[in-house]
This record gives structure tokens, C-alpha cells and sequence, in this order.
């Protein structure tokens, strides 16, 4: 019997499962997931085992399997290695084969690496906004030619805003065990302000930082519903005005669970190196 390879993307809630069916990669939503937040994410036993026993419901309804044989799982991309190493812990002594668990920008990249497989080193900004949480990272995917390991990534820059951004102003939504502060949604509610403007804002302090400008990106990529702000896009594109927008998959939302799913498949563990390396 075929193999069942997922990957499971954590970066929102509910969770998405992404796989492989009849040689085309398709990803489904799941009805649990995980309130990882970052530098304080904790998780339990119990929450990892329900979310894994979740996505073999998926893996059951839309992938027409009885089990998952090994898994990809994406955290986002602050979240601390101890939260990470406690996931696979977690899930591993439940039964379920966690083959890694990689930060969300190495999941964009694995995404791309798969749609495209350039044969020349490509820069990509990528800009997220998943799970309220809205971040931009430089990233080089170095293109090195050999056989096994045909490509690694270099992270060259990095910064998130660390505040939720409820853009949702009909729900009261509270973040708990987080180290990431407030809800801007509920504070921008009684200011009367346009949290979109709020966003632009955010976006031009972050892109103050010179270490985005230090490599010429190539491409750009919006993830999540940074994809569907269509003044932060046109700003983002004013910043980074030689990229060429890259839209390899129709749905920005899951992009993160789609190079999950492809990393399970080749099983493969492509570095991520950071900025010095």
C-alpha cells in the first residue's frame, strides 16, 4: 500500500493538512489546531495527540487512507526550538511519525522550491500575515546543483510585530500564554482607526531594518490574508520594486501546508541557516 506522507500547518486555526493524491498535492482544513504564539507557545500531551488524531480524519475523509505514515509539521517561525522538540515528543509517543517540524518561511520556500525547481539561487520576501500576527522574512534558496541535497536556505532578515492584529472587530478575542502583547483590532474598535492602516504602518517600521535591503529580492510572496490586503500588496511592492510577485499556488492560505506536504514526500530536511551562516 501507497505511503500516507501529510504536512500539517500549525500557523493557523484550524489547522490544514496538505498530501498527496493522485500525484497533485491538495490541502484540507482540519477542525482542531494548536494556539502557538511564538516565544511563549506551550503545548501539551493532550493538545498535540487531538490535533494528530484531527488530521487522520482528514487524512481518512480526503485522502482516502486509515493513518498517516509520517508527518511535516510547521510551527510559526518565532516559536522556540523547546516548543518544537516538544511537539515531536509529544506526537512520537503517541504513535504518530513526526519526521521534523520547521518554522512557517522554510515551508514557503519548500513550496516554491517545488513549483518552480529553479536552477539558480533565488531571494524571496515573503510576507505573512497568518494568525494575526504579521512578519515580513528575506530569504535566499541557494541552488547548489548536487543530487541529494539540491538546495538549502539562508534567512536573511526576520522581524514580526508582536501584537495580534484583529482585523475582525466583531469578535473579542483574548491570547493567553503568549508573550506577544494586546489586541490591536479591540484597541483600533474604540479609536475608529482602519486596522489596514494601522498595518501600513506596521509594515514601513519594519522595512526600516537594513538588513532587508541587503540582497536584491527576486521574488515576493504573500502569505495568508497578507494576500488579500490589497494596499499592504501595493505597498510591499513599492518596497521591494524589482521583485516580481510569485503566486505559484491559487490559494495564499495554503501555501505553508502544501511545502509541508512536499518536504514529507521527498523526505527531506532542507536547512534553513540563519543570517551569519
Amino acid at each position: 500500500m501507497a505511503r500516507t506522507r501529510i504536512g500539517i500547518d500549525l500557523t493557523e486555526v484550524p489547522q490544514r493538512i496538505g498530501g498527496l493524491v493522485m500525484g497533485r498535492y491538495i490541502v484540507n482544513e482540519g477542525s482542531k489546531g494548536l494556539k502557538l504564539t511564538g516565544e511563549a507557545a506551550s503545548t501539551t500531551n493532550e493538545e498535540v495527540v487531538a490535533v494528530l488524531k484531527d488530521a487522520v480524519d482528514v487524512v481518512k475523509s480526503f485522502f482516502n487512507a486509515e493513518n498517516f505514515d509520517a508527518a511535516v509539521i510547521v510551527t510559526p517561525n518565532d516559536t522556540k526550538k523547546k516548543s518544537q522538540d516538544e511537539i515531536i515528543s509529544y506526537g512520537r509517543g503517541n504513535g504518530f511519525n513526526i519526521t521534523q517540524v520547521i518554522q512557517e518561511h522554510t515551508a514557503v520556500c519548500a513550496a516554491y522550491v517545488e513549483k518552480v525547481q529553479p536552477k539558480i539561487s533565488t531571494n524571496l520576501a515573503i510576507i505573512s500575515l497568518t494568525g494575526g500576527f504579521f512578519e515580513i522574512s528575506v530569504v535566499s534558496i541557494v541552488y547548489t546543483g548536487k543530487k541529494y541535497a539540491p538546495y538549502y536556505f539562508c534567512l536573511r532578515a526576520h522581524k514580526v510585530h508582536p501584537e495580534l492584529i484583529d482585523l475582525d472587530e466583531s469578535k473579542d478575542q483574548k491570547v493567553s500564554g503568549s508573550g506577544r502583547k494586546g489586541l490591536i483590532g479591540v484597541a483600533l474598535k474604540a479609536l475608529h482607526v482602519n486596522p489596514f492602516e494601522i498595518i501600513l504602518g506596521i509594515l514601513k517600521k519594519i522595512l526600516e531594518d537594513p538588513n532587508f535591503y541587503k540582497v536584491k529580492v527576486d521574488k515576493l510572496v504573500f502569505v495568508g490574508k497578507a494576500s488579500s490586503l490589497e494596499k499592504v500588496r501595493e505597498a510591499a511592492k513599492e518596497s521591494f520594486r524589482e521583485a516580481e510577485l510569485w503566486e505559484g499556488i491559487d490559494n495564499p492560505d495554503e501555501i505553508v501546508a502544501y511545502g509541508a506536504a512536499y518536504l514529507s514526500y521527498v523526505d527531506k530536511m532542507i536547512t534553513m541557516y540563519p543570517p551569519d551562516d
